[in-house]
């Protein structure tokens, strides 16, 4: 291997940063360090392992927080945002596909079904079939990952959604090797607007410590969207002012 060769022409192995799968198929950040020593004649190496994985996910969601503030600072609308927060939080968690989904209003101002507004995946990945069956479906309440969000008002995390009995898109999600995902509600004074939903190609257990960090970018998102409003809601009243002064 290249740690092996390295260690053998150098005679030592400053620490290294890099990735292994385990057993389990669990993706795990590790540092390496070497050194060789000759005992007798015959060469043996010391290594030093040590395990940075817990690290890597606080500096990737701590990442996540301010990629989404930025994106939320420098757009003037929710709609504007969208996109840009649906890429910021794939690229700072590593995830490969994502969606944004809004509430349809019936006539008598009712909340009727859920419907994806946006999509975004890395350029360099494709998922035809899967992103026309989602902007082709809809969902009520509690129907499939976006649905259950909207009902509970809370994130949700699905370590395989090729086997949940609740994921109608699970047939094309293992199409086109789709596994995880997860989603968290947008919401504004307790009301549910809409979900993001992001997908993995990989099966990925719950991680709390990022289901905290998705309860703290709704919030952000919902601050975005009450301020919005009150600026909106303000210059309205600046604009009926001046009407009636001029009048």
């Amino acid at each position: 291997s290249r740690i092996r060769e390295e260690i053998l022409s150098k005679g030592s192995l400053n620490l290294l940063d890099s990735e292994i799968t385990t057993k389990s198929g669990e993706k795990r950040s590790i540092l390496t360090s070497a050194e060789l020593i000759t005992i007798k004649g015959d060469p043996f190496s010391i290594n030093l392992v040590i395990d940075i994985t817990e690290r890597k996910h606080a500096e990737k969601r701590l990442a996540t927080q301010y990629a989404v503030a930025r994106a939320l600072a420098e757009s003037a609308t929710l709609a504007e945002a969208a996109p840009r927060l649906l890429e910021a939080i794939c690229e700072s968690l590593d995830w490969d596909h994502a969606e944004v989904w809004s509430i349809l209003w019936s006539a008598n101002s009712q909340a009727n079904v859920l419907r994806c507004t946006g999509t975004w995946h890395p350029p360099s990945l494709s998922f035809p079939e899967f992103e026309t069956a989602t902007r082709q479906i809809e969902f009520p309440p509690g129907v499939g990952l976006p649905g259950r969000v909207w009902a509970s008002g809370e994130p949700a995390w699905i370590p395989d959604v090729t086997q949940d009995a609740n994921f109608p898109r699970a047939s094309i999600a293992a199409k086109e090797g789709l596994r995880a995902g997860f989603a968290f509600p947008i919401q504004l004074g307790g009301q549910v607007l809409g979900v993001m939903g992001f997908l993995s190609r990989e099966i990925r257990p719950p991680d709390n410590d990022t289901l905290q960090m998705l309860t703290s970018v709704s919030s952000q998102i919902s601050h975005f969207i009450g301020g919005r409003q009150g600026e909106e809601a303000l210059r309205n009243a600046e604009a009926r002012y001046r009407v009636l002064f001029e009048q």
